[in-house]
């Protein structure tokens, strides 16, 4: 499992604790996009970051090619970079395409952004994905579906159809070399058709299922600022009223861009308003 629910936010900062201490200069990049709810989140990010006196270095983010430009530039070259932090960019895209994952190297992901790209959600551990309960409630089958499609085997059901020729056809006499030219036994040559014509409907549907997921076209999850307050009120930090206002203004930003709805921003502003009251 790649992604962190939101009781589990506190398993990526500690990777990123894990990495300053393998480090002795700079060991986390962040990438942040610019607009303000990414700059909230980066504000309570280094807020956090400070506290715990580990290096860092921002990096806005315009365009991927920035982000490609810093791999072949920075991140390749420098192995003290441990840690490489997305605010509210790379959750569409995968982000392998975008940066080389050698070895040492995790990536976190704090995007509002969705649909996720499936392959920074179920392939490589050493990516960690922010979950805000959109993959822990909604993509059980969709998870399936993408490993079928990935890991399992086409070539089984072939070798498996030599291997019963094989057997039905092993004699050395006439008789065994007209078997082995005529194939397996009827009824087990019909029951691993059928075999197989199920496992491609199957196949077919699970592809229909990564389809449909893409498909549905962008829309945004839960704000990258409140993730990080999730994030620091897990790992003990005091919420001051700054801290709960750079989240709130994070996602007040994403209402009035038209980004969530009403209903939506209304959760957020009770859940603000109770933390602010402790």
């Amino acid at each position: 499992m790649v992604y962190l629910s939101s009781t589990r936010y506190e398993d990526a900062y500690q990777r990123i604790v894990d990495g300053s201490a393998h480090s002795t200069g700079t060991s986390i990049l962040i990438f942040a996009s610019i607009d303000v709810d990414a700059i909230c989140g980066l504000r309570l990010l280094t807020t956090l970051l400070k506290r715990d006196s580990i290096g860092h270095k921002i990096i806005p983010v315009n365009n991927y090619s920035d982000i490609t430009q810093m791999n072949a530039t920075l991140i390749e070259s420098n192995l003290q970079i441990r840690t490489l932090v997305f605010l509210n960019c790379a959750a569409q895209v995968d982000i392998q395409d975008l940066v080389n994952l050698r070895d040492g190297l995790s990536v976190v992901i704090v995007d509002s952004h969705r649909p996720f790209n499936l392959y920074n959600v179920f392939w490589n551990e050493q990516v960690h994905c922010l979950d805000d309960g959109d993959v822990e409630k909604n993509m059980g089958e969709l998870r399936s579906a993408f490993e079928d499609i990935e890991f399992s085997n086409d070539t089984d059901d072939e070798s498996s159809d030599d291997e019963a020729g094989h057997k039905r056809g092993s004699d050395s006499d006439g008789e065994g070399k007209k078997r082995r030219k005529t194939g397996m036994d009827p009824d087990e040559f019909i029951r691993l058709q059928e075999q197989r014509a199920k496992k491609r409907e199957l196949r077919q549907y699970h592809q229909s299922l990564v389809q449909a997921y893409y498909a549905q076209g962008s829309y945004y999850g839960q704000s990258c600022a409140v993730s990080m307050l999730m994030l620091a009120e897990q790992m003990g930090m005091p919420l001051s009223a700054d801290l709960v206002w750079w989240a709130i203004v994070g996602a007040t930003s994403q209402y009035l861009l038209h980004q969530i709805d009403e209903t939506g921003y209304a959760l957020v502003v009770t859940r603000m308003r109770d933390l602010s009251r402790r």
